[in-house]
């Protein structure tokens, strides 16, 4: 049976399930300040029955688009933030929301056809260790109940419907996006660079390795700020790094860009560096860009979010990230638990955070930052205002983006202002370790005697 092009792009938007007669609402405790009003529809326990079928439904996912002829009002009127998250984890991530024995005879049953979708075209025992399921927990009643599905071979969006009809046939789901630029706004950091570059080039060749992956086209942007050492205007010096960053990155010549930056005060302006980022990326609808700072490792999981969930003139990404703790705490409280498995103690989500993003280059064309926001901080809050005027928000907690922990200086000048020093010094604190972690750490500074006594007595 043939299938026209409109119909296959709006398969590879659409899954399967069942919604269920019954359902109460659950409000959702807080996920993000912006999505308060936002409420997931929890099935009822009872007069419930679990489906003999599921099949997949063409509809179009409510992030991907916005409503026509909004002429004369407000476009913010209509933008929404999506967030995604395990339905086997939610209640561990905090997002106040609990599986019934139901519900999880559900997922078993959204995960085995989502999985069979996904990997129809793939080498089935690999695929199915790769695949991610993940649940809109602020979708509405209105918008029904969706489940996303990705691979490193696809993604697949879904809404849940009722049927007693097996699924014909599976297709894996394209990127929406055939080019990624990857972004990095940074000052005076010329070695963590090139360790961004090496971390960077392992996430490229799993993602590459991968049936889609090796379609998309990769490029590393970086700003130059006329202050730093070598200087835009020092070209031959700065080509000779240039060309360590490509061979660091496993990227083509071509491929890795310098964007140079004017600064009038020598100083590092995070909005300015981005806004100039954005000037220099692709600008079309099959394009992405993702900013990422460049403290943070990248695998091949973020690459496949980021050309999965943004949508040209509807949806932008902003990530969850996982932010690591200070080894050292980590260390302390793996001795007292005589364990390596101490995740609650080894970082933490980064729900409040909105620093890394990934829109379509055609959206990157018309969006910008205020560059009345000197050195870092505030920028990202800002910004995230301007995007939710224009496109809805798309969240998840991504294991694919990890911030890594380092000394942080809060001292006041150079990239702290005076208005950002409150959130610089909390967030440095809120980011060093666990409790447990810091008043071990604390201990050892100060009593190493009392903490070697604690020590003796967890490990009997």
């Amino acid at each position: 049976m043939k299938v026209t092009t409109l119909s296959l792009y709006i398969v590879t938007l659409s899954i399967i399930l069942t919604v269920l007669s019954t359902l109460t609402k659950i409000p959702i405790n807080q996920v993000q300040t912006d999505v308060q009003a936002h409420q997931w529809m929890h099935p009822a326990e009872m007069n419930r029955k679990i489906p003999a079928e599921v099949i997949l439904v063409p509809v179009v996912a409510p992030w991907t688009k916005l409503p026509h002829n909004i002429e004369g009002r407000n476009v913010s009127e209509f933008t929404r933030s999506f967030v995604f998250a395990d339905p086997t984890k939610i209640a561990k991530d905090h997002f106040n929301v609990k599986m019934s024995l139901l519900d999880q005879k559900h997922q078993e049953m959204v995960s085995e056809q989502l999985v069979e979708r996904l990997c129809i075209k793939s080498d089935q025992r690999f695929c199915k260790r790769e695949v991610e399921i993940l649940k809109c927990i602020t979708c509405t009643e209105e918008d029904g109940t969706w489940y996303s599905a990705t691979s490193q071979t696809g993604a697949i969006f879904g809404r849940v419907e009722e049927s007693r009809n097996p699924i014909e046939r599976g297709n894996d789901g394209p990127f929406t996006f055939r080019k990624l630029d990857i972004a990095v706004p940074v000052a005076g950091k010329d070695e963590q660079l090139e360790e961004f570059a090496e971390e960077l080039s392992d996430a490229i060749q799993q993602f590459r390795a991968k049936f889609r992956g090796s379609k998309i086209a990769i490029r590393l942007l970086f700003t130059r700020f006329s202050f730093d050492s070598p200087s835009p205007e020092d070209e031959d010096q700065l080509e000779g790094f240039r060309e360590n960053l490509t061979e660091a990155a496993g990227l083509f010549d071509e491929d890795v860009v310098f964007v140079p930056v004017q600064s009038t005060n020598n100083e590092f302006s995070r909005a300015k560096a981005i806004n100039a980022l954005h000037q220099i990326a692709h600008h079309d609808d099959n394009s992405a860009l993702a900013v990422i700072d460049v403290d943070f490792m990248v695998s091949s999981k973020f690459l496949r979010n980021a050309l999965t969930f943004p949508f040209p003139r509807s949806a932008a990404y902003f990530p969850i990230v996982w932010s690591e703790f200070n080894p050292e705490s980590v260390k302390l409280v793996q001795r007292i638990f005589n364990s390596p498995k101490v995740k609650n103690h080894s970082g933490e989500w980064r729900k409040f955070g909105y620093g890394m993003y990934v829109i379509a280059g055609s959206d990157a064309a018309r969006l910008s930052m205020d560059e009345s926001f000197e050195g870092w901080g505030g920028e990202d809050t800002d910004f995230l205002a301007r995007v939710k005027k224009q496109l809805h928000v798309v969240r998840l907690l991504d294991t694919g983006l990890t911030h890594v922990w380092h000394q942080k200086h809060c001292k006041l000048g150079g990239f702290v202002k005076d208005k950002n020093f409150r959130n610089c010094i909390a967030s440095m604190s809120r980011y060093e370790g666990s409790q447990l972690g810091m008043y071990l750490m604390h201990l050892k500074e100060q009593n190493a005697t009392q903490l070697e006594e604690i020590m003796e007595a967890a490990t009997q």
